[in-house]
């Protein structure tokens, strides 16, 4: 019964990894065309580029997530036996959120035709506030998690398959 938990759950990752890498190369195309629509026609392209900047950004996240959860659910081990797993693990996730989040925050930070260029430049200040301080707490777990990994005997780092 175990097992057939297992195949299910296995097949539902991988069913929700398929459906957000087709929804990352959407947003690619999509931000393709949103750049190439007002090039043909001689309008502005920057506005559009800043645009599709942000849904390049978004597919990145998306696609990022979708290779996690590949990695780490339908082909990876699905425990985390040890603390340098959970650490590797977080790290990985959290990398992806602070660089989506960063040029997210550029993205803002630049686009003039947004609206207010004060309040977007705030929310761009602010957004890269909350991406430092992010920093800071992903390297305060990674200098607790590592010091309990080399503290405890049992914890024994994977192998690499060679």
């Amino acid at each position: 019964m175990i097992a057939l938990i297992e195949k299910v759950s296995n097949g539902v990752y991988l069913l929700v990894t398929v459906a957000l890498m087709a929804l990352a190369i959407a947003f690619v195309c999509f931000a393709v065309g949103l750049v190439i629509t007002p090039a043909l026609s001689g309008e502005r392209v920057l506005p559009a580029m800043l645009n599709a900047v942000s849904l390049l950004v978004i597919a990145l996240a998306i696609s990022d997530v979708a290779k996690f959860l590949f990695e780490e659910q339908v082909v990876g081990d699905h425990d985390l036996r040890s603390a340098g797993e959970v650490r590797r693990t977080l790290s990985k996730f959290l990398t992806v959120i602070i660089i989506a989040a960063s040029m997210e925050a550029l993205v803002f930070m630049f686009d003039r035709e947004g609206g207010d260029h004060h309040t977007r430049v705030l929310y761009g200040a602010l957004l890269i506030a909350a991406v430092g301080a992010l920093v800071v707490a992903s390297a305060v777990h990674q200098r607790l998690t590592r010091s309990v990994e080399q503290s405890d005997p049992t914890d024994t780092p994977p192998q690499d398959p060679a």
